[in-house]
C-alpha cells in the first residue's frame, strides 16, 4: 500500500486506467466474444436445418402414397437397382449384397431430389422398402446417402 501512495496522482490514474482497459479487453475476449461467436454460428446451424427441413418435406411429399400395401411387385435385384440408378441419371459409388436379398447403396455426390425419386422409383415398381437411409448434405449442396433396400417378399 505504501508503493500505491508514494505515486502522484497522474500515475495513479494511469496505472487505474490500464487495468481498467486489460479488465474490459479481457471480459471482451473471454467473456463476450464467445458468446457473439456461438450465437453466430447456432443462427447458421438453424439457417441451415430449416433448408434441410425444407428440402426434405419436399422431396418426401411425393413419396406420400408409398406404403407397404403400395409397392410393386418385380423383384429386388441388383440389376434393377442399378437400372434405377441409370434412369435417375445418378452416380453410383458403391453397393453392396446383404444377407435375405438386401442391398446397400452408396451416392458420395447426387442431389437429394435425385436420391428420392430412385427411392420412389425402386419401392414403387419392386417388391422392396427401404430398411435405412444415411443423408449428409455438403457445403456444395449435394448429399452423400447410404441407402438399404430389402425385398418385402412380394416379388412374383
Amino acid at each position: 500500500m505504501n508503493y500505491w501512495n508514494n505515486l502522484v496522482p497522474r500515475e495513479r490514474l494511469l496505472l487505474v486506467s490500464a487495468g481498467t482497459l486489460i479488465l474490459v479487453a479481457a471480459l471482451f475476449f473471454f467473456a463476450i466474444r464467445p458468446v457473439m461467436k456461438a450465437k453466430a454460428s447456432g443462427a447458421v446451424a438453424q439457417v441451415s436445418a430449416l433448408q434441410d427441413y425444407e428440402n426434405l418435406r419436399a422431396n418426401i411429399a411425393g413419396l406420400s402414397g408409398k406404403s407397404a400395401t403400395n409397392i410393386g411387385t418385380k423383384p429386388l435385384t441388383r440389376n434393377a437397382v442399378i437400372q434405377g440408378v441409370d434412369k435417375r441419371k445418378l452416380e453410383l459409388s458403391r453397393i453392396q449384397p446383404e444377407t435375405g436379398g438386401a442391398f446397400k447403396i452408396w451416392f458420395d455426390q447426387a442431389s437429394s431430389k435425385q436420391v428420392f425419386g430412385f427411392i420412389s422409383d425402386i419401392t414403387g415398381d419392386h417388391a422392396a422398402i427401404v430398411s435405412a437411409v444415411q443423408l449428409s448434405r455438403k457445403k456444395d449442396g449435394t448429399v452423400s446417402a447410404t441407402l438399404t433396400f430389402r425385398p418385402t417378399g412380394g416379388a412374383s
